[in-house]
């Protein structure tokens, strides 16, 4: 992400206007993915040597996804609905939550995108049902809305969030229950316990849970998937709050990831 920003730039309107007009044109998706690219890059959003085009979305698959940018899969229709609405069709969608649980499989892409230059939708591996309220949806109304635009794909899908205010507000919009963020982690912490919860070191990790849970609050009324969503929870939690202590100490999360995500 750009580090300063200069909302005044005249090229960045340029450049969403170029976006609305190839979409009011009804052109090709490659004129799209191709003003899409030119709108990631110039602001700053990703550098041109960490976008991909036609990229496959694992090994053996043999389509390919229209933009891979970071860890973010944008694939582009002429149309992602009917004329005038942005309600997606539900084979894009199905389409782009396909890519999304392959590269899942081989611990890829996080977070896909479908749009069609003014309707934007966030995707994610086992997102469920579309849901294209805000934050989940954008419409990109005019050239004007290129910064909210900007925002939106920066703070929900292409980039950590950075010089955000650390009060109860902020943590709440980008990692509460109802922000894109949490559900997409959430649904990959889902995806790991059950692929791992028979695992003797995690079956003693839950039982110790649950022991100290039930001793801060007493016998615990609920059922056994119920407290394997609160488990699941209470990690992503745990995980957020030691990601924000080590910060805190000025130690770089994202060379740590690299080098030992553990």
């Amino acid at each position: 992400m750009a580090e300063h920003l200069d909302i005044q730039d005249p090229r960045y309107p340029i450049l969403a206007a170029d976006i609305l007009g190839r979409h009011e044109r009804n052109e090709a998706e490659a004129n799209i993915t191709s003003a899409v690219r030119d709108f990631l890059i110039q602001t700053g959003l990703v550098k041109s040597d960490e976008i991909v085009e036609e990229n496959p979305p694992s090994d053996t698959s043999r389509r390919a996804v229209d933009l891979t940018a970071l860890d973010t899969f944008v694939e582009v229709k002429r149309r992602i609905g009917t004329a005038g609405s942005g309600e997606p069709d539900p084979v894009y969608v199905s389409q782009l939550d396909d890519y999304l649980a392959q590269s899942q499989q081989q611990g890829r892409v996080r977070m896909g995108i479908l749009t069609d230059g003014r309707y934007w939708l966030l995707r994610w591996p086992d997102a469920g049902p579309v849901n294209t309220a805000p934050p989940h949806g954008f419409t990109l109304d005019s050239a004007d809305g290129w910064l909210p635009l900007y925002e939106w794909l920066r703070d929900n899908a292409l980039e950590a969030l950075e010089d955000k205010p650390s009060d109860r507000n902020s943590i709440a919009e980008h990692f509460g229950p109802a922000s894109p963020n949490y559900r997409r982690d959430i649904s990959a912490l889902t995806a790991l316990y059950r692929q791992a919860e028979n695992y003797e070191t995690v079956k003693v990790k839950r039982q110790l849970w649950h022991d100290l849970l039930r001793t801060a609050l007493g016998e615990i009324a609920r059922s056994p998937a119920e407290l394997d969503d609160l488990f699941i929870r209470h990690t992503y939690l745990s995980s957020v709050v030691g990601m924000a202590v080590q910060a805190s100490f000025g130690i770089d999360l994202r060379q740590l990831a690299a080098v030992e995500p553990e």
